[in-house]
Protein backbone atom coordinates (compact mmCIF):
# COMPACT_ATOMS: atom_id res chain seq x y z
CA UNK A 1 0.00 0.00 0.00
CA UNK A 2 2.91 2.35 0.56
CA UNK A 3 3.52 2.26 -3.21
CA UNK A 4 -0.11 3.17 -3.79
CA UNK A 5 -0.06 6.11 -1.37
CA UNK A 6 3.34 7.30 -2.55
CA UNK A 7 2.12 7.39 -6.16
CA UNK A 8 -0.77 9.60 -5.09
CA UNK A 9 1.52 12.01 -3.29
CA UNK A 10 3.93 12.04 -6.19
CA UNK A 11 1.12 12.87 -8.63
CA UNK A 12 -0.28 15.69 -6.82
CA UNK A 13 -14.68 0.98 -0.26
CA UNK A 14 -16.23 -1.30 -1.30
CA UNK A 15 -18.61 -0.07 -3.98
CA UNK A 16 -21.76 -1.61 -2.43
CA UNK A 17 -20.93 0.16 0.84
CA UNK A 18 -20.83 3.47 -1.03
CA UNK A 19 -23.89 2.90 -3.16
CA UNK A 20 -26.18 4.73 -0.73
CA UNK A 21 -24.21 7.99 -0.84
CA UNK A 22 -25.62 11.47 -1.42
CA UNK A 23 -27.45 12.27 -4.62
CA UNK A 24 -25.70 14.84 -6.77
CA UNK A 25 -26.89 18.26 -5.60
CA UNK A 26 -23.88 20.53 -5.94
CA UNK A 27 -20.20 20.73 -6.89
CA UNK A 28 -19.21 18.76 -3.78
CA UNK A 29 -21.05 15.70 -5.05
CA UNK A 30 -20.58 16.00 -8.82
CA UNK A 31 -18.42 13.11 -10.11
CA UNK A 32 -17.41 12.24 -6.55
CA UNK A 33 -16.23 8.73 -5.72
CA UNK A 34 -19.29 6.78 -4.51
CA UNK A 35 -20.27 7.63 -0.94
CA UNK A 36 -17.83 10.54 -0.62
CA UNK A 37 -17.90 14.23 -1.47
CA UNK A 38 -15.21 16.71 -2.44
CA UNK A 39 -13.73 18.42 0.61
CA UNK A 40 -14.68 15.51 2.91
CA UNK A 41 -12.29 15.35 5.93
CA UNK A 42 -10.25 12.15 6.37
CA UNK A 43 -11.75 11.43 9.79
CA UNK A 44 -15.25 11.52 8.31
CA UNK A 45 -14.25 9.23 5.45
CA UNK A 46 -12.66 6.69 7.79
CA UNK A 47 -15.76 6.71 9.98
CA UNK A 48 -18.10 6.46 6.99
CA UNK A 49 -16.21 3.40 5.74
CA UNK A 50 -16.13 1.94 9.26
CA UNK A 51 -12.43 1.21 8.84
CA UNK A 52 -10.76 -0.30 11.87
CA UNK A 53 -7.19 0.48 12.83
CA UNK A 54 -4.89 -1.72 10.80
CA UNK A 55 -7.32 -1.96 7.88
CA UNK A 56 -5.84 1.10 6.20
CA UNK A 57 -2.60 3.08 5.99
CA UNK A 58 -2.03 6.81 6.17
CA UNK A 59 0.73 9.13 5.05
CA UNK A 60 1.11 12.87 5.56
CA UNK A 61 3.22 15.66 4.07
CA UNK A 62 2.60 18.83 6.10
CA UNK A 63 1.93 22.22 4.59
CA UNK A 64 5.24 23.92 3.79
CA UNK A 65 4.92 27.60 2.81
CA UNK A 66 8.70 27.94 2.41
CA UNK A 67 8.67 25.25 -0.27
CA UNK A 68 5.38 26.49 -1.69
CA UNK A 69 3.67 23.13 -1.22
CA UNK A 70 0.21 22.31 0.10
CA UNK A 71 -0.29 19.90 2.95
CA UNK A 72 -1.25 16.41 1.82
CA UNK A 73 -2.79 13.53 3.75
CA UNK A 74 -3.56 10.14 2.21
CA UNK A 75 -5.59 7.12 3.28
CA UNK A 76 -4.97 3.85 1.45
CA UNK A 77 -6.95 0.62 1.43
CA UNK A 78 -5.93 -2.56 -0.41
CA UNK A 79 -7.86 -5.40 -1.95
CA UNK A 80 -11.38 -4.04 -2.30
CA UNK A 81 -13.94 -4.43 -5.06
CA UNK A 82 -14.40 -1.15 -6.89
CA UNK A 83 -16.70 -0.96 -9.91
CA UNK A 84 -16.87 -4.75 -10.16
CA UNK A 85 -13.09 -5.27 -10.14
CA UNK A 86 -10.57 -5.86 -7.34
CA UNK A 87 -8.25 -2.94 -6.69
CA UNK A 88 -6.38 -0.72 -4.26
CA UNK A 89 -7.75 2.71 -3.37
CA UNK A 90 -5.86 5.83 -2.28
CA UNK A 91 -7.76 8.88 -1.05
CA UNK A 92 -5.80 12.15 -1.13
CA UNK A 93 -6.74 15.14 1.02
CA UNK A 94 -5.21 18.60 0.65
CA UNK A 95 -4.64 21.54 2.97
CA UNK A 96 -3.81 24.75 1.12
CA UNK A 97 -3.84 27.07 4.14
CA UNK A 98 -1.72 25.30 6.75
CA UNK A 99 -4.66 25.21 9.15
CA UNK A 100 -4.80 21.41 9.07
CA UNK A 101 -8.22 21.40 7.46
CA UNK A 102 -7.70 18.54 5.04
CA UNK A 103 -10.36 18.03 2.37
CA UNK A 104 -10.76 15.23 -0.16
CA UNK A 105 -9.29 16.36 -3.50
CA UNK A 106 -8.26 13.19 -5.34
CA UNK A 107 -9.07 9.48 -5.42
CA UNK A 108 -6.95 6.97 -7.29
CA UNK A 109 -7.93 3.36 -7.89
CA UNK A 110 -5.18 0.95 -8.97
CA UNK A 111 -5.99 -2.44 -10.47
CA UNK A 112 -2.72 -4.34 -9.97
CA UNK A 113 -4.07 -7.48 -11.66
CA UNK A 114 -5.67 -5.51 -14.48
CA UNK A 115 -9.40 -5.22 -15.12
CA UNK A 116 -12.08 -5.61 -17.77
CA UNK A 117 -12.27 -2.10 -19.20
CA UNK A 118 -15.82 -2.38 -20.51
CA UNK A 119 -17.07 -3.87 -17.22
CA UNK A 120 -15.66 -1.01 -15.18
CA UNK A 121 -16.80 1.56 -17.74
CA UNK A 122 -20.35 0.18 -17.63
CA UNK A 123 -20.43 0.28 -13.82
CA UNK A 124 -19.18 3.87 -13.81
CA UNK A 125 -21.57 4.93 -16.57
CA UNK A 126 -24.46 3.64 -14.47
CA UNK A 127 -23.48 6.18 -11.80
CA UNK A 128 -22.12 9.10 -13.81
CA UNK A 129 -23.81 8.77 -17.17
CA UNK A 130 -22.02 8.21 -20.46
CA UNK A 131 -18.41 9.47 -20.65
CA UNK A 132 -18.12 13.18 -21.47
CA UNK A 133 -14.37 13.74 -21.87
CA UNK A 134 -13.02 14.24 -25.38
CA UNK A 135 -9.77 12.74 -26.60
CA UNK A 136 -8.12 16.13 -27.01
CA UNK A 137 -9.03 16.99 -23.42
CA UNK A 138 -7.14 13.88 -22.27
CA UNK A 139 -4.09 14.71 -24.37
CA UNK A 140 -4.63 11.92 -26.90
CA UNK A 141 -3.73 12.40 -30.54
CA UNK A 142 -4.72 9.07 -32.06
CA UNK A 143 -8.08 7.33 -32.26
CA UNK A 144 -8.82 4.60 -29.73
CA UNK A 145 -11.34 2.33 -31.50
CA UNK A 146 -10.94 -0.56 -29.06
CA UNK A 147 -11.73 1.55 -26.02
CA UNK A 148 -8.76 1.65 -23.65
CA UNK A 149 -9.26 5.03 -22.02
CA UNK A 150 -12.20 7.33 -21.35
CA UNK A 151 -13.35 9.94 -18.87
CA UNK A 152 -15.91 12.33 -17.45
CA UNK A 153 -15.91 16.06 -16.75
CA UNK A 154 -18.21 18.03 -14.47
CA UNK A 155 -20.77 20.52 -15.69
CA UNK A 156 -19.46 22.93 -13.05
CA UNK A 157 -16.40 24.96 -14.04
CA UNK A 158 -13.75 26.40 -11.76
CA UNK A 159 -15.15 29.93 -11.88
CA UNK A 160 -18.42 28.66 -10.39
CA UNK A 161 -16.84 28.36 -6.93
CA UNK A 162 -14.37 31.26 -7.10
CA UNK A 163 -15.08 34.52 -5.33
CA UNK A 164 -15.68 37.60 -7.44
CA UNK A 165 -12.66 39.23 -5.82
CA UNK A 166 -10.40 36.38 -6.89
CA UNK A 167 -11.83 36.36 -10.41
CA UNK A 168 -11.35 40.10 -10.74
CA UNK A 169 -7.73 39.79 -9.54
CA UNK A 170 -6.81 37.24 -12.20
CA UNK A 171 -5.23 38.22 -15.52
CA UNK A 172 -7.84 38.27 -18.27
CA UNK A 173 -6.57 35.06 -19.86
CA UNK A 174 -6.52 33.19 -16.53
CA UNK A 175 -10.03 34.37 -15.68
CA UNK A 176 -11.26 33.19 -19.08
CA UNK A 177 -9.67 29.78 -18.56
CA UNK A 178 -11.34 29.43 -15.16
CA UNK A 179 -14.68 29.84 -16.89
CA UNK A 180 -13.79 27.03 -19.32
CA UNK A 181 -11.97 24.50 -17.17
CA UNK A 182 -14.05 21.81 -15.51
CA UNK A 183 -14.08 21.77 -11.73
CA UNK A 184 -13.85 17.98 -11.53
CA UNK A 185 -12.59 15.31 -13.90
CA UNK A 186 -12.31 11.54 -14.01
CA UNK A 187 -10.15 9.33 -16.22
CA UNK A 188 -10.44 5.54 -16.61
CA UNK A 189 -7.63 3.62 -18.33
CA UNK A 190 -6.66 -0.01 -18.83
CA UNK A 191 -3.01 1.07 -18.87
CA UNK A 192 -2.33 0.41 -22.56
CA UNK A 193 -2.70 3.99 -23.78
CA UNK A 194 -0.35 6.76 -22.67
CA UNK A 195 -2.13 9.94 -21.57
CA UNK A 196 -1.10 13.11 -19.81
CA UNK A 197 -3.79 12.37 -17.23
CA UNK A 198 -2.89 8.72 -16.75
CA UNK A 199 0.57 7.52 -17.91
CA UNK A 200 0.52 3.93 -19.15
CA UNK A 201 3.33 3.07 -16.72
CA UNK A 202 0.77 3.23 -13.89
CA UNK A 203 -1.16 0.30 -15.31
CA UNK A 204 -4.92 -0.02 -15.12
CA UNK A 205 -6.78 2.42 -12.92
CA UNK A 206 -9.04 5.41 -12.35
CA UNK A 207 -8.27 8.93 -11.19
CA UNK A 208 -10.89 11.26 -9.73
CA UNK A 209 -9.71 14.85 -9.22
CA UNK A 210 -11.41 18.06 -8.14
CA UNK A 211 -10.03 21.58 -7.77
CA UNK A 212 -12.89 22.39 -5.40
CA UNK A 213 -11.00 22.14 -2.05
CA UNK A 214 -8.23 24.48 -3.25
CA UNK A 215 -10.65 26.97 -4.80
CA UNK A 216 -12.86 26.92 -1.72
CA UNK A 217 -9.80 27.95 0.31
CA UNK A 218 -9.46 31.02 -1.89
CA UNK A 219 -13.17 31.72 -1.54
CA UNK A 220 -13.00 31.63 2.28
CA UNK A 221 -10.13 34.08 2.25
CA UNK A 222 -11.68 36.44 -0.29
CA UNK A 223 -15.42 36.45 0.32
CA UNK A 224 -18.58 35.04 -1.30
CA UNK A 225 -18.40 33.18 -4.57
CA UNK A 226 -19.18 34.99 -7.78
CA UNK A 227 -22.76 34.79 -9.02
Amino acid sequence: MKRCISCVLALLLLLPLFACGRETSGPEEELAFPGTYWGMPPEELIQALDLEEGAYETEEEPYDPAAGTSGTFAVGVDGVEVFDSLGNVAFQFSDDTGAGGYGLACVIVYYPEGMEFQTVKSAMSALYGEPTRGREDMGLDEEDPDGHITGWISEAVQADVMSREVLDSLPEEAAALSRERSLTSVVLSDGTVDSGDWPAVLGAGIMFYSALPSLRSLQKESGPAAA
